[in-house]
């Protein structure tokens, strides 16, 4: 036998030996009370019972007052290993010294469109139960909320509209599973994000299953000549207007044969603004079968954030469009206004 080998079996006093029933390194628990005083542990490995064989956690003990202190692990580092560990050894472990037996959730919920502390303000009714601690982080354009609770509690969380997805969910991907569950299809008509909202879509496998094409009309003859866009509401409004936004969504929608068809026009700078339309304007449409909704915000940000955050809204209208909730909420965008064609949801 190697040292190496022979190491393994050295164990601190008092320390409680864990089998690995699939290596050759075991591990130990020691259990360390509050004031120093460790109870007595058995080094032999306890029987499982028969409940325990058939899957069920060991109870907690009956009477006595609950002991308060640490269990501390140590277990191979070879993943297979410590996995089987920590199923077998580890969790029956922890599970019988618990005294609350109430479900704990959490969850990673990614949400779009409204800033962390106005997030923290509006959740303040669920924080103050006490039994939901809210955790935030930013990663623009989103903010993840890690909602963890107690029992079901965490289920109000799900019926915020702002929450798009949780764990690895991307806003592209939730849509994506949205359009194929209802069998539709979607176009783009992109000019300021310049392909950004297609290429998003496109990202994801499988998207020719649902998207059915995208036109990016810079130049106005190109939104005249690809998307149907009119010469007269060009002059009259310019590219950057509601109009032409709205213009550009019902051409791709009839042009691609698509169910409903989103449009981006915008200012993203540095230059080209005016007091009228400055610097970071954006116009948003979305097209289906029941009419065109459009609205109109101002991102003060750089140009790759603008067309980053417009991309988002833009592909954020599409998810809840499909959801049937209403596509303006409170944000910490700065909306200029917008309407819908009569009949149109909003």
């Amino acid at each position: 036998m190697t040292e190496n080998n022979a190491s393994q079996a050295y164990f601190p006093d008092g320390a409680e030996v864990l089998a690995n029933p699939i290596g050759t390194a075991p591990g130990f628990m020691l259990d360390v009370t509050q004031g120093g005083r460790r109870p007595q542990v058995s080094r032999s490995e306890p029987k499982a019972s028969e409940d325990q064989k058939a899957g069920s956690k060991p109870q907690a003990s009956e009477g006595g007052p609950p002991q308060r202190g640490a269990l501390f692990f140590c277990m191979p580092g070879v993943p297979r290993e410590m996995m089987r560990m920590m199923d077998e050894q580890v969790l029956p472990r922890v599970a019988a010294r618990l005294t609350d037996r109430s479900v704990v959730r959490a969850r990673l919920l990614r949400t779009f469109g409204m800033g962390e502390s106005t997030l923290d303000a509006e959740l303040a009714d669920i924080a103050a139960s006490g039994d939901v601690v809210l955790g935030f982080r930013t990663s623009f354009p989103d903010n993840y909320l890690r909602p963890v609770a107690r029992a079901a509690t965490a289920a109000q969380a799900d019926a915020l509209p702002l929450v798009y997805g949780e764990g690895d969910d991307t806003l592209e991907r939730v849509v994506g599973r949205l359009l194929r569950e209802h069998g539709l299809r979607v176009a783009v008509a992109e000019s300021c994000t310049g392909g950004l909202v297609a290429e998003k879509l496109t990202d994801v496998p499988g998207s020719s299953d649902y998207f059915q094409g995208g036109v990016v009309a810079y130049a106005d003859a190109a939104k005249c000549a690809l998307l149907g866009v009119s010469e007269a509401l060009l002059a009259e409004h310019g590219a950057v207007s509601d109009p032409v936004a709205r213009a550009m969504a019902a051409g791709a929608l009839t042009r691609f044969g698509a169910d409903l068809a989103v449009a981006t026009t915008g200012i993203s700078g540095p230059g080209g603004g005016s007091e009228a339309k400055p610097v970071g304007l954006v116009h948003i449409a979305l097209a289906d079968a029941q009419g065109i909704h459009s609205d109109h915000f101002v991102f003060p940000l750089d140009r790759a954030r603008h067309r980053q955050l417009t991309a988002q809204v833009a592909l954020d209208w599409i998810r809840r469009r499909l959801l049937g909730v209403p596509l303006e909420g409170p944000t910490l965008m700065r909306r200029r206004g917008g309407g819908s064609t009569p009949g149109g949801r909003t």
